[in-house]
């Protein structure tokens, strides 16, 4: 059954903060919350948003912030921004909230308290469309920058569900030990399943799913506590196994093109460039639990979590700088220093002539834990810093990777 609904549409203090540049490193807006979404509209403006109503603005790329007043005292559960005056933000209780003015002021467009249920996904698609799910009853979508909005049911309550854009959504949920996950292209006029599985031995469950767009997304499938991170490119109808994100349960997806995607769990960040096969893992502060990942181009991003913000203006990769003005006549990887080392160690290498380098961490089975370097540098001798908080204990290996050269060598982690 498909219901359309229509609803119309009400002081400032601030704070500061300051941040680095370099990979991944944490934002301080002056104050304590806990951010469940952020977003912004260019590489300048942008809001994040909270716990009791809480939302924050700047306007220079997070170096000074102000915090606004929503008029609402629930938990606000993502936000988004249409232009650089018109925001929505969704939360509990059904609750909708609408800004003209750049968070002067905000008008409520839905809320109801005699229902718990509360938005989740709100995906923006462009100037004035955006879609949201109620989770587990309905889904919303909106053509007019959030002013009215249309809901569709859901007969089949999920334990899941995602989004791909106005008209197409997923639903995951378990009928008779079946699992299923079904679709729909018409904004929920119809579902049809795309795909279902009875788990025999070993027994599995899906945990999520997470669409990208029409086609492309991932799922957690749990096989007796084994978790792999799967990835399809049929809308959900076959699934195939992805690498480098090993048994971390993945909570967020957001790709910035057809290629390029971030996904983060609860205290890591990867980082894909072949549209989500293999994951390289970044080097990032910890900072509460991740809540989204969120960019406004390909190298300046942000996340929200629990404890506060993060920023990135190089796409997540530690920018270096040659720390001598020799030129080297060959390519070189140095020992780390120290080795062994808690939690960092310096790396130092060579680059002869202007190249494409990497530099690579591998686990003592090889697989790749993360990319330090990835950049075409200029000749010169660099040093780089692994921090190692968040690894376990161990052997590692590091890897100087260019079209003309790669060397590994061997560092141990002691805690």
């Amino acid at each position: 059954m498909k219901k359309l609904y229509f609803f119309s549409f009400l002081l400032i203090i601030s704070a500061n903060n300051i941040f680095s540049q370099s990979g991944w490193s944490v934002v301080n807006p002056g104050f304590n919350h806990s951010y469940n979404s952020v977003h912004f509209i260019n590489n300048n403006t942008g809001m994040a948003c909270g716990i009791e109503g809480a939302i924050i603005k700047t306007t220079n790329a997070g170096v000074n912030w102000i915090v606004l007043n929503s008029g609402v005292n629930v938990t606000l559960l993502d936000i988004k921004m249409f232009s650089q005056a018109i925001a929505v933000a969704v939360g509990d209780f059904k609750t909708i909230i609408r800004t003209t003015d750049g968070g002067v002021s905000w008008g409520i467009i839905s809320q109801n308290f005699s229902d718990g249920h509360a938005f989740s996904d709100l995906k923006k698609y462009n100037s004035t469309e955006a879609t949201a799910f109620t989770f587990p009853d309905y889904m919303w979508r909106t053509t007019d920058a959030g002013i009215n909005w249309e809901f569709s049911e859901i007969v089949d309550l999920p334990s899941q569900n995602s989004i791909g854009d106005m008209n197409t959504a997923w639903l995951l949920y378990t009928s008779s030990g079946t699992i299923y996950i079904s679709k729909t292209t018409n904004f929920g006029l119809n579902w049809s399943v795309v795909y279902n599985a009875t788990p025999g031995w070993p027994p599995f469950s899906i945990m999520n799913i997470l669409f990208c767009d029409n086609m492309k997304g991932f799922c957690l499938r749990n096989t007796l506590g084994a978790i792999q991170f799967q990835r399809t490119i049929n809308g959900g109808s076959g699934w195939g196994a992805t690498t480098g994100t090993g048994s971390d349960i993945i909570k967020f997806v957001y790709f910035i093109n057809t290629s390029t995607g971030w996904v983060i769990s609860n205290s890591k960040i990867y980082r894909s460039s072949d549209s989500g096969v293999n994951w390289n893992r970044q080097q990032a502060p910890e900072l509460g639990t991740y809540n989204v990942i969120n960019f406004a181009d390909s190298v300046n991003g942000w996340v929200a979590s629990t404890t506060g913000l993060l920023k990135t203006s190089s796409g997540g990769f530690t920018g270096i700088e040659s720390n001598s003005n020799e030129i080297p006549n060959k390519f070189a990887l140095e020992p780390n220093y120290p080795n062994p080392f808690n939690p960092v160690t310096k790396i130092k290498f060579d680059i002869p002539k202007q190249s494409v380098a990497r530099i690579i961490i591998y686990d003592l089975l090889g697989r790749e834990v993360t990319t330090l370097v990835n950049e075409q540098l200029k000749p010169g001798t660099y040093e780089i810093d692994w921090d190692g908080t968040g690894f376990a204990s161990g052997v590692y290996f590091y890897s100087l990777v260019t079209d003309e050269f790669t060397e590994t060598k061997r560092m141990v982690l002691i805690k």
